[in-house]
């Protein structure tokens, strides 16, 4: 029997990267994107990778047709890769800032999509990893809110357009990567009562590893199905 295949972009660090591992480690097939090669998985003859810049909405088509050239199946799309906008509040975050969050977090998920079904790749599941500040909109998290409840949105509609593909928007939960490197650096301020949180668990060592979430995630995505096509979840939720 063939490996399953799956593909995720953004995997040269974080969650990205750790869900890579554990889907290697289950023997499968992965397809990866991200803009630098993730070191550390060099020489894995499972390991498929083209370099792609998400913003850079044009080269999209012409990467995903080069890495997925001999591809006709996707078992799972995981839609990983994001940026997050400067903590600060809406009046001080510049529009450039929330169009790269948009372009990167939502629109580079299009294309992508439309993309893969343009080729006629077959692809039974799609999870948009999304964020509980899709839904909460707490103070300072704005384009990274704004991109992730959009998301939220382009699952649900392509959900309706793509019958043959459930589509699942997943917050993953707080987990250890480099975003939480950037926000421990933010000055700490009551303005952003979740900022001060997560730097206390950064610093004491209470923050989930990516290693850990991506491999509770792999036992999850298969359960996701069982949700209505085009739903959003948390993964505390499916405990």
């Amino acid at each position: 029997m063939d490996p399953q295949r799956v593909l995720i972009t953004g995997v040269s660090s974080g969650l990205g990267y750790a869900l890579a591992t554990t889907y290697l480690n289950m023997g499968w097939k992965v397809y990866g994107t991200s803009r630098r090669y993730p070191d550390g998985l060099q020489g894995n003859p499972n390991l498929y990778f083209n370099a792609l810049d998400l913003e850079d909405l044009r080269y999209i088509p012409n990467a995903l047709a080069s890495l997925l050239s001999h591809v006709s199946k996707l078992d799972l799309v995981i839609l990983n890769a994001a940026v997050i906008c400067p903590i600060a509040d809406m009046k001080d975050t510049r529009v450039e800032e929330l169009q790269h969050a948009m372009k990167v977090n939502v629109w580079a998920n299009k294309v992508i999509l439309d993309t893969l079904f343009q080729r006629e790749i077959e692809v039974p599941q799609v999870v948009g990893i999304s964020s509980g500040a899709s839904i909460t909109g707490l103070r300072g998290w704005n384009g990274y809110a704004l991109s992730k409840s959009s998301l939220n949105m382009l699952m649900q509609l392509y959900s309706q357009e793509a019958p043959h593909t459930h589509f699942t928007a997943l917050a993953p939960g707080i987990v250890d990567t480099p975003l939480q490197d950037y926000i421990s650096s933010v000055p700490d301020t009551e303005k952003f009562p979740t900022i001060t949180r997560l730097q206390r668990m950064k610093a004491n060592a209470e923050m989930p590893s990516a290693d850990g979430v991506a491999q509770k995630l792999a036992h999850i995505f298969p359960r996701l199905l069982n949700l209505p096509s085009g739903s959003y979840t948390d993964v505390r939720k499916m405990a």
